[in-house]
């Protein structure tokens, strides 16, 4: 649906509502590049955001492309489910994130793949559980060449056995061993010879690079940049 239609939809929607008399107006215009419908409250110096909160934004970049989200504000903080859509040309990538407060809280799902005509072929799949601003509990990573399986603690640090099993050129398992925050060991096993040799880390970067190439612009297209997740897991040094 044309976003200028459909913003004029939702806003006979919320005039029905009778949302004058709870204190609130509509915006419908120009937000971040794109355009945005929202309705607000008017705060001493800037907008208090109320209630859903759409936004779009059609740009080229090779080709056409366009970003979506989709949310809701509770005193002008985020709340609930939200999901931002980001295609271009083949290309897609949905991120549903659960906010209490503005603070993540819940399930991180992020997943890329190809568009099809009626459906969305997912390539790869990263979701965990983001809880008082730390990763906790595990860590699933399902991409077209490889996997990992990792786990973080109660205080969002890495913990037990982080593996990354790698189907490219030639297979092998990466395998880091994590207490509490402490890298005890960090070796491959060749899937084929079963012979181990020492490696650098490498997942936690590995899952911070799927975030800030894929999720974080998202993220940080509607609210302030500092509260989108980087990706980055903290490790005790």
């Amino acid at each position: 649906m044309n976003f200028y239609l459909f913003t004029q939809l939702h806003y006979l929607q919320y005039k029905f509502n009778r949302l004058e008399k709870q204190g609130l107006k509509f915006y419908q215009g120009k937000y971040a590049h794109g355009q945005a419908c929202f309705t607000y409250r008017e705060g001493l110096n800037a907008y208090l955001y109320e209630g859903e909160f759409f936004y779009e934004h059609r740009y080229q970049n090779f080709g056409k492309a366009l970003t979506h989200i989709h949310g809701k504000y509770k005193n002008n903080q985020k709340e609930g489910l939200w999901r931002y859509e980001n295609t271009e040309g083949t290309s897609k990538t949905i991120l549903t994130i659960t906010y209490t407060h503005g603070v993540r809280e819940g399930i991180y799902l992020l997943r890329t793949g190809i568009k099809r005509p009626f459906s969305f072929h997912i390539q790869r799949t990263l979701r965990l559980t983001i809880l008082d601003k730390r990763v906790i509990g595990p860590i699933q990573v399902t991409g077209s060449t490889y996997k990992i399986k990792a786990n973080c603690d109660e205080n969002g640090r890495p913990d037990g056995e982080w593996r990354m099993t790698v189907k490219d050129s030639f297979e092998y398992n990466h395998i880091e061993e994590w207490e509490h925050g402490v890298l005890k060991a960090c070796y491959r096993i060749d899937v084929l010879t079963g012979k181990h040799r020492e490696a650098e880390e490498t997942i936690r970067q590995k899952i911070m690079q799927i975030v800030r190439s894929q999720a974080y612009g998202m993220e940080s297209r509607v609210g302030s940049r500092q509260e989108a997740w980087s990706g980055w897991i903290h490790r005790n040094v």
